[in-house]
């Protein structure tokens, strides 16, 4: 059960973009019984075709259980892309929703916000493309065009190396 109202600001100076986006619902599959979501996208690119882009989206979200079944999930990301096939990103996301913050090899329950810091560098090599990633990675459900699957969380470093045939 999902609403989404996006806005793409289209009188802005030719070389800059901004979206902003509202979406609320519930979502059995990751057992939040409502969610609030927003977020924005600021870009702009330069003469020589470099593109720099911030990403914000902020999430009100309540559990069906727990006795303070609200928390708050924050994502920022920062991209840098070449024109030749190279780029970077910082992205951070904290959350306070107890599935992330409790530790389940511990019997005290964790209530600080848990952070996932990572750095992505992406290089494209005539048909290969590496991708560099460094950093924590927040598992969970990922959705593309209507297909899901389930993302492992991750700490550490990464390097995936794709070609298309």
């Amino acid at each position: 059960d999902e609403r989404f109202v996006g806005i793409d600001l289209n009188f802005l100076p030719e070389a800059h973009s901004a979206s902003l986006f509202f979406d609320w619902g519930k979502d059995e599959i990751e057992a939040l019984a409502t969610h609030r979501t927003g977020g924005f996208v600021l870009g702009t690119s330069t003469e020589q075709n470099h593109s720099f882009e911030w990403t914000l989206e902020l999430q009100r979200g309540k559990l069906p259980f727990g006795a303070d079944p609200w928390y708050w999930d924050t994502y920022s990301a920062l991209t840098w892309q070449a024109p030749i096939g190279f780029g970077a990103a910082l992205v951070i996301d904290r959350s306070t929703n107890p599935s992330e913050t409790d530790l389940a090899e511990t019997f005290e329950v964790e209530s600080d916000p848990a952070r996932f810091i990572s750095v992505n560098l992406t290089g494209r090599f005539g048909p290969y493309e590496a991708i560099l990633f460094v950093g924590e990675r927040r598992g969970g459900t990922a959705c593309t065009s209507g297909t899901c699957y389930e993302v492992l969380a991750f700490r550490g470093l990464e390097l995936r190396v794709l070609t298309r045939f």
